[in-house]
């Protein structure tokens, strides 16, 4: 919102400023090209008049005579009835004339040494108040309407991104689930859009997380609930003591079975709310991790540590990191032949944390799709490992990648996340 405030502020300090600034450059080239040389002409024909009457001695009948017809009035004063400051006074008895500004009208005044008396003329050509008025409304009239070009000129992208959200709200509302809103960097809303785009990514990771655990839930489930049913069946009508005792325990194990699932399931939506609101601090990697993979390590399958001698901070919760890698480097030591290699590479702004095995690897054609929930990997499990540790790695502003380690030759899965700032 900082972005669209000081874009109002601008454009609008900008318009008023700079559309006024024309305005009255125009207005004062327009007036001053008008009026030049009217007021150049009447200044030489008032000082023809005032020539003429500083030596006519019937003065007075003279002005009479010349007020008795429409417009150009004259009219004398005493000096004493005209008073100016002492810095005019000097140049208006040397002869020079002195044109004023009344209510719109020009007036020129000259000083008669001979009479002692002070002329006044009013052309009426230099008093034009309606035309000034006219063209003044117009002026303020361009002004306004150059203010509001300037508003709709800057209305005209927020009113499109905002379409745009609208539109992208309502097929996201109607079940496309794709669809995003393309991000711009001029966009007044820029913060809004990038929420939303959060929001439609959040929203379309839990339906298909809801889906793939519905999913999973009615195929996992109904395996074992197919195999009690029998069992109670068999147990029912069977007599002999020792198979009675035998399907108790496959019942028993079906059971652990379902325990097990359900188990998993509550975790995994525990784990998506409490992280919601998860707390993070300052944690070491290289601390974490170091005590954690010396404890795994054995004789048969050792964990090989690179770069963990140096510090390695970034902003996390100490607990979810640690289930987060717990389980990356569990499944390498499940699925390891030999050996386990755990590597810290700093990078400028973010750490990497690789954990490669020579096991059998994980096809490429499937390195995404075993990133979420209940897609098992070679049949073993509930697939819901790598699931937490990439939902984990997503709350930490992080990255989870699958791909073949060329130093081992199995399956390397990296984890980068961000440094402290």
């Amino acid at each position: 919102m900082k972005k669209l405030t000081l874009s109002l502020v601008l454009i609008m300090l900008c318009g008023t400023f700079g559309i006024g600034w024309v305005i009255d450059q125009y207005f004062e080239s327009q007036s001053n090209g008008d009026n030049k040389d009217i007021i150049a002409y009447y200044k030489d024909l008032g000082f023809q008049f005032a020539k003429s009457l500083d030596n006519t001695s019937n003065i007075d009948a003279f002005t009479t005579h010349w007020n008795k017809q429409p417009g150009n009035q004259l009219s004398l004063v005493t000096p004493e009835q005209f008073p100016l400051p002492a810095e005019l006074e000097s140049d208006f008895i040397d002869g020079n004339a002195l044109v004023l500004e009344s209510d719109g009208r020009l007036s020129l005044h000259y000083y008669l040494p001979n009479k002692s008396l002070v002329l006044t003329f009013t052309p009426d050509e230099l008093s034009a108040p309606e035309k000034n008025s006219v063209f003044s409304l117009l002026l303020t009239a361009l002004f306004y309407l150059g203010i509001i070009f300037f508003v709709l000129v800057w209305l005209y992208p927020l009113i499109k991104r905002l379409n745009m959200l609208r539109s992208t709200a309502t097929e996201l509302g109607s079940g496309d689930l794709s669809k995003r809103i393309p991000l711009s960097r001029s966009s007044y809303i820029g913060d809004i859009e990038i929420e939303f785009n959060r929001m439609a990514n959040r929203i379309e990771t839990l339906v298909t997380d809801n889906k793939l655990i519905s999913s999973a839930v009615s195929h996992d489930l109904r395996t074992p609930l197919a195999r009690l049913r029998m069992g109670l069946d068999v147990l029912s009508e069977s007599t002999d003591t020792a198979e009675r005792e035998n399907y108790q325990n496959r019942l028993n194990q079906d059971l652990d079975e379902m325990q097990s699932l359900i188990e998993v399931l509550l975790h995994y939506a525990k784990l998506e709310q409490s992280m919601v609101s998860i707390e993070k601090d300052s944690v070491d990697l290289s601390l974490l991790l170091l005590p954690y993979c010396k404890h795994l390590s054995t004789t048969d399958k050792p964990i090989d540590l690179v770069n963990f001698d140096a510090t390695a901070k970034i902003k996390g919760n100490e607990k979810f990191l640690m289930m987060l890698f717990s389980n990356i480097i569990g499944n390498a030591i499940k699925y390891a032949n030999k050996r386990v290699s755990v590597e810290i590479i700093h990078f400028d702004k973010s750490i990497s944390v690789e954990i490669s095995d020579d096991g059998p690897g994980v096809d490429q054609d499937i390195r995404t799709e075993v990133l979420k929930p209940f897609i098992k990997y070679k049949s073993e499990g509930f697939g819901m490992g790598l699931a937490i540790a990439d939902r984990i790695s997503q709350w930490h502003n992080g990255q989870l990648k699958i791909s073949e380690s060329s130093q081992l030759g199995g399956t390397k899965v990296q984890v980068l996340l961000p440094t402290c700032e």
